[in-house]
């Protein structure tokens, strides 16, 4: 894949907490000299974000932005492990899908680009709620393990439209969730 030097790179600074970001391989040129060095305290999605915008909106070189956080991976609660696979494992802090009303966020994502060229973060996150959409109605990521043929474990996506359950304990199910609302209000 050929370098583009407007691409802001993240560079991990071994496993001691600091994240270093930088427009180009070598991005000691003559600018960067007038311009501030920012450090970010937390490698959570907030500090993401004001790095892309200082690098942006302010114009900071993307080489005089720090990070400082705990974990070895940026992205604090919202971090995925690096191309998953069901060898190395997967990260999941909690159920986190990014809705496509978070209109503020896409706009930030369409600013940083992907692993694939010429497409931004936002595309590619479109592109997967797309491919996903065949997991079921409510659009759920559930998997479970199952034995192939040759008695090796292997993932199988899970349908969750139902979960299971009939019409009628479905229908039970919403009246309850309405019930409940209401408790209290009198």
């Amino acid at each position: 894949m050929e370098d583009n030097h407007d691409d802001p790179k993240v560079t991990p600074d071994g496993d001691n907490g600091v994240i270093s970001l930088s427009n180009s391989p070598d991005s000691s040129n003559g600018s960067d000299s007038n311009s501030p060095h920012v450090w970010l305290v937390g490698g959570g999605i907030a500090s993401l974000a004001a790095a892309v915008f200082l690098i942006d909106d302010a114009n900071v070189p993307g080489s005089h932005i720090h990070i400082l956080k705990a974990s070895s991976k940026a992205g604090g609660s919202m971090a995925t492990f690096s191309k998953p696979s069901w060898d190395t494992g997967y990260r999941v802090s909690a159920i986190r899908k990014m809705s496509l009303t978070y209109h503020c966020l896409y706009g930030m994502l369409e600013k940083v680009p992907s692993e694939t060229e010429g497409e931004t973060l936002a595309a590619r996150l479109r592109r997967f709620n797309q491919e996903s959409k065949k997991l079921g109605a409510s659009g759920s990521r559930l998997v479970r393990q199952v034995f192939d043929e040759n008695g090796r474990e292997k993932p199988e996506a899970v349908d969750v439209s139902t979960m299971g359950l009939s019409v009628k304990n479905q229908c039970d199910l919403m009246r309850v969730v309405l019930e409940t609302g209401r408790v209290g209000r009198a």
